[in-house]
């Protein structure tokens, strides 16, 4: 039975969470200046072998210029929190079940193959990127990558690059009866077209895949696996 479009949870804002991450990661280099933390030193250090500045000056500096502070903060972005995220969004959806994140790397890290199989590959050089998420719906096996990307340029073509050889990938294989391949990717480099350039790539017959921003994710499921 499909549950209404309406009773879903509201996905992750991604954008609300990283800038209140950004506030408490502001406040605490107030508190690692006190405790003299080896991360914050590091990156003092590295300010004043960059720009010849005196260490106690820049120290004196991020103790009273809040602004200045914020250059010694840490990058929410940058500890894969649109991940993390996305994996607590999906693993309390009602339809997903044994929900796991996969490793990066190594001898558990799975991958859409160049044969099109989803496995474990002992070298992942010949792979551009581990899938990230795994779980049951019905009798479908869902697999995921997730990517959220920023506004556009050559590094963020880069990564939809490597989402849509995954889908390509994954769509020239046998594989198993029911096996879902699903790209999730947020954020505002994904528009209409570049949805649809994805889409070309994904298929609806005997396997399934398909590219959708992750607040879709339980409706696709609700239509195609329940």
């Amino acid at each position: 039975m499909q549950t209404h479009r309406n009773s879903y949870p509201p996905a992750p804002d991604y954008n609300t969470i990283v800038q209140k991450l950004r506030d408490e990661n502001v406040r605490k280099v107030q508190e690692e200046l006190r405790l003299k933390s080896p991360r914050l030193m590091t990156k003092v250090d590295t300010y004043v072998d960059h720009f010849k500045f005196e260490k106690e000056m820049v120290l004196e500096k991020i103790k009273n210029d809040p602004m200045f502070a914020v250059i010694f903060a840490k990058d929410p972005t940058r500890t894969g929190v649109h991940e993390k995220e996305a994996a607590s969004w999906l693993k309390n959806l009602p339809m997903v079940k044994e929900f796991k994140v996969l490793p990066k790397s190594g001898k558990n890290a799975l991958y859409v193959t160049g044969d099109g199989e989803i496995r474990y590959i002992p070298n992942k050089k010949a792979i551009d990127k581990s899938i990230d998420f795994h779980w049951k719906t019905g009798k479908f096996t869902v697999y995921a990558t997730h990517k959220f990307t920023g506004e556009s340029g050559g590094s963020q073509d880069s990564q939809a690059n490597g989402v849509k050889e995954s889908l390509q990938r994954f769509r020239q294989g046998s594989g198993f009866k029911n096996d879902v391949f699903l790209a999730i990717v947020d954020g505002d480099y994904y528009t209409d077209k570049k949805m649809n350039e994805l889409r070309d790539f994904c298929i609806d017959r005997q396997k399934l895949s398909w590219a959708l921003a992750i607040q879709d994710v339980p409706y696709w499921l609700d239509d195609k696996c329940l």
